[in-house]
């Protein structure tokens, strides 16, 4: 892909116009290899097109590339692709507070699920860490994230690599956001 098509993407994405991305993407409807240059870090962050689309505030920009996906090994690779933090797609959706990109992405590939970025932090980890509790819901209800069917997590979601806790995460951004994190020296 050139960078004149690149930078179209890009464009699309940060000015969230999702109609000129759809039609941007034509292109890459059938051919795999240009596909896999949708992968391509993008950001100062390593983040590609499909880190992107998932802050847009709904499912469809990453359905619009997810359908494009036909082979299974290339949907494993868009939805298992990491940023320069080891986020997922599925980390980003947490974060971003994206509900409905979090449920298609866990109903396309479960194993993100457990994957960890680079702080050993997983999407649930995430969610509650920006406070987006409705994606913690949603993502601890899902087979296998509790211990037993209770509704203690797995060890998995419970600290990053840090020691801190996962409601430690969650209290430290509502702190945030009210303004009453002190200096820390």
């Amino acid at each position: 892909m050139d960078d004149s098509r690149t930078k179209k993407l890009y464009r699309n994405v940060l000015d969230n116009d999702w109609n000129a991305l759809k039609k941007d993407l034509l292109p890459f409807e059938e051919d795999v290899d240009q596909l896999k240059l949708l992968l391509r870090p993008i950001s100062v962050h390593g983040d590609s097109i499909i880190h992107l689309v998932v802050h847009s505030g709904t499912e469809e920009p990453l359905k619009q590339i997810l359908c494009r996906a036909q082979d299974l090994d290339l949907l494993h690779c868009f939805t298992r692709s990491v940023n320069i933090y080891g986020n997922t797609v599925l980390h980003e959706a947490a974060i971003s507070g994206n509900l409905a990109a979090v449920k298609l992405l866990v109903r396309k590939n479960k194993e993100l699920l457990e994957m960890e970025n680079d702080s050993k932090e997983t999407p649930l980890f995430k969610a509650a860490a920006f406070g987006n509790t409705k994606i913690v819901n949603f993502l601890a209800s899902c087979e296998g994230q509790t211990v037993d069917g209770t509704k203690q997590l797995n060890d998995i979601h419970r600290k990053n690599k840090n020691g801190d806790t996962v409601l430690f995460a969650a209290v430290h951004f509502l702190l945030l956001c009210k303004g009453n994190i002190l200096e820390q020296p």
